[in-house]
């Protein structure tokens, strides 16, 4: 993490819930729990961080969430990486954004964020309530 540095800018995105954005070369290499869990400690009532890298295909993402820690997919995180790149002229208004945990089409029009995605059924269980 350290050959990072401080050559990392983030754009600050609001998407309901607040998120930073920054462009990495590669998203593999990117500091995530270090530069994470720092800028979500020195964030009032922390933030989500995700650090993303443009590639023909769409945006690969990794996100840093708010009292979660590394996370796999990351919805907001997907409208706010969309948001960040229509604004650095990476993309336009609709863009494939690669998480982890699969990937999410966001489509930006106006003020409004539309996600589609995959739907997997993951688990089943029974708990009791008290």
């Amino acid at each position: 993490g350290a050959e990072f540095g401080n050559d990392l800018t983030f754009r600050s995105i609001s998407v309901g819930n607040p998120h930073a954005v920054t462009f990495v070369a590669d998203v593999g290499e990117a500091p995530v729990e270090e530069v994470g869990s720092d800028l979500q400690r020195s964030t009032p009532g922390g933030i989500n961080v995700e650090f993303a890298e443009p590639t023909p295909a769409g945006i690969r993402v990794r996100t840093w969430e708010r009292g979660v820690g590394e996370t796999n997919a990351c919805g907001t995180g997907a409208v706010a990486t969309a948001v960040a790149a229509r604004a650095a002229g990476l993309s336009g208004d609709v863009v494939t954004i690669l998480l982890v945990g699969g990937p999410l089409d966001v489509e930006l029009d106006g003020p409004d964020a539309f996600i589609t995605g995959p739907a997997e059924y993951v688990f089943s269980g029974t708990t009791e309530l008290i």
